[in-house]
This record gives structure tokens, sequence and C-alpha cells, in this order.
């Protein structure tokens, strides 16, 4: 029993190893990453609250390094809505990059439509808005809250997306 024991943590650790080795490419420079980008990710935090077995509250809070007109489109956010999940309490702001706010979202800037392509309804749900700064770089930061009413449609997590993220967590609560 212990030989088969030793020979499976051998082996996870060996595993462990290579895909450590394999997160790490030379060839891929983080700074020169940030310089190119038109945008940075500086800080994602992903907060999920497991109230009981079948509702949770999920909690998304992102600053984003705005540096060019190219990357405005980081600057529009679309939150779907359905009979298992409710987005409320929606803030966003721009901020200069010394931090100092120029720009408040307002509650009638929150927009919401239906969308379903293959149902005359569906019960999803859109609420989205934008911000836009004609002074670049700037930092654009959005929170908001959701209430999940079932705990099969477990929100995705990806640390990083299609531009470099400086810091992203996740943090799972159970009672």
């Amino acid at each position: 029993m212990k030989t088969i024991a030793l020979f499976f943590i051998t082996l996870f650790s060996v595993g462990l190893n290579n895909y450590s080795i394999a997160q790490v490419d030379d060839k891929i420079n983080f700074d020169s990453l940030l310089q190119k980008s038109d945008a940075v990710v500086l800080n994602e935090v992903i907060e999920v609250n497991i109230e009981n077995e079948s509702s949770a509250e999920y909690f998304v809070s992102e600053k984003i390094l705005i540096k060019n007109n190219k990357a405005d489109k980081y600057c529009k956010i679309i939150l779907n809505e359905s009979h298992f999940r409710e987005v409320y309490d929606i803030e966003a702001k721009i901020l200069s990059v010394t931090g100092e706010e120029i720009k408040e979202l307002d509650s009638d800037e929150i927009r919401e439509a239906e969308f379903s392509p293959q149902a005359f309804y569906s019960g999803n749900n859109y609420k989205f808005f934008e911000l836009s700064n004609t002074t670049y770089p700037f930092i654009f930061e959005y929170k908001y809250k959701s209430q999940i009413r079932t705990l099969l449609f477990w929100p995705d997590w990806y640390p990083q997306s299609d531009i470099p993220t400086i810091k992203s967590s996740y943090k799972l609560t159970i009672d």
C-alpha cells in the first residue's frame, strides 16, 4: 500500500514540476507586453459567497488602464441576467492615472435589453453601460454584485484575458 501511495505522490510531483516549468517561457517578456498593449488589467477581484445549497452572491471589481482609443472597447460592459441571476449595485468611474475621479456612471446610463435569437421570449436580459474619456491614459474601474439562484451555472473565472493582467484574485466563501 505504501508503494502505491509513494508512486502516486512521485507521479503527482513530477507532473506538477513539469506543469510549472511549462508556464515559464523565456520568449515572453511581461514588461514588453505591458508596454505594447493598448490596455492592462491592473486589478481584478472576484468573490463568491455561497449562502446555501441553492444560491450565492457574486461580486466583481475590476480596474483597467486604458492607454489609447484602441482600448475603448474595454470600457463597454455587458452583464447577463436571467431567471437564475440578478445583477445589482453597478458602479463605474473613470480615474486619472494619479487616482483622481474624472467621471462617474449615473444610474440612468445603465441600459437594459432583452435578446433572444431563437425564441420570442427567453428570459435573458442584459444590463450594459459604457464610459469614455478623450484624454489618455486613464483608469476605468467598475464593480457589480449579482445574486445567483442556482449553483448549476457557476460563473467563469479567467485570470488572464486578451490583455495583460497584473493582478487577479478569486475568493470563495462557503458558510
